[in-house]
């Protein structure tokens, strides 16, 4: 009698740790994404977005990341980009129940000292690293061999910032009082167009600005107008990646 007391007894005892033991193996309902970014200063903040939600991180200094207990599915991985460092496109992710997703080295481009500013006319991106003239005044950008000896390469572009003073909308048909307004003027070899408070339009979003390294990032986008007969010139897509203002 008292050994098959003891027998049942054990077996008890076997289905209750049994019991456990499936529960501590359940896969979790979340993984984790973890990757490196080079160089290792290049980016301040990293981000797994989907419609409904973000999730961000911050790189160490060694630019390694990590980002647990992340929901399984589908991300778009995005980064903030440091000064002086040009993000890259994001990129699709897929996260598993339990996993870890490994993201391959996320490389960086420096920008130029000066930042970098793009826009499309007809058709044709304009891009280069801001030049200043006039008193270090006026951020341009330009094609061909120089603004505004030679036309040769296309158009030339030249982008004059207001005072800039953080971030917000900025417009040509607003006038700075100091007379430092937006303006645009656009060339070829056969005529110009302007974008100022009398003519055109022209509007600027900064999405970023530094106080303190006086850089700014944005878009901008622009109609200009040649006071006479000529189709305006259209500018869109207009970038501006850590143009150093002078202020």
């Amino acid at each position: 009698m008292k050994t098959r007391l003891t027998l049942i007894l054990f077996a008890a005892f076997a289905s209750v740790f049994s019991g456990c033991s499936d529960d501590n193996d359940a896969t979790p309902e979340s993984g984790t994404v973890s990757g490196t970014i080079s160089p290792a200063h290049s980016a301040t903040k990293v981000y797994l977005i989907t419609a409904t939600d973000t999730i961000k991180g911050t790189p160490t200094a060694a630019g390694t990341y990590e980002l647990k207990e992340v929901k399984a599915g589908s991300y778009s991985l995005a980064f903030k980009a440091a000064d002086n460092f040009d993000s890259p496109a994001p990129s699709t992710i897929e996260v598993k129940k339990g996993q870890t997703t490994n993201v391959p080295v996320v490389t960086f481009t420096a920008l130029p000292a000066n930042g970098f500013i793009s826009v499309e006319i007809s058709g044709v991106t304009y891009s280069g690293t801001p030049s200043y003239f006039f008193g270090n005044e006026y951020p341009m950008v330009w094609s061909g061999n120089g603004w505004p000896n030679n036309y040769a390469g296309g158009h030339q572009i030249r982008l004059t910032l207001p005072i800039i003073t953080g971030v917000g909308t900025y417009s040509s048909a607003t006038h700075q009082p100091t007379g430092e307004d937006l303006e645009i003027a656009v060339a070829n070899m056969n005529n110009f167009w302007t974008v100022n408070n009398a003519m055109g339009t022209a509007t600027l979003i900064v999405t970023s600005f530094n106080p303190t390294t006086k850089r700014i990032n944005g878009t901008f986008s622009f109609t200009a107008e040649d006071g006479g007969s000529s189709p305006d010139k259209v500018g869109t897509n207009g970038i501006i990646k850590n143009v150093r203002l002078i202020q």
